[in-house]
């Protein structure tokens, strides 16, 4: 039983970390597209 509401609050947290670096892109585009136009995958 622990072990699986460790595992369960694991997910959680992962998921609300996903969460904030979708908002977090979503606050900053600009910074977001200008590096992704500065990789050198886009550049090639």
């Amino acid at each position: 039983m622990p072990l699986h509401r460790k595992k369960d609050k694991f997910s959680q947290l992962l998921c609300d970390i996903s969460n904030n670096l979708k908002e977090a892109s979503a606050f900053f585009p600009d910074f977001y597209s200008s590096r992704n136009k500065n990789s050198p995958k886009t550049a090639s």
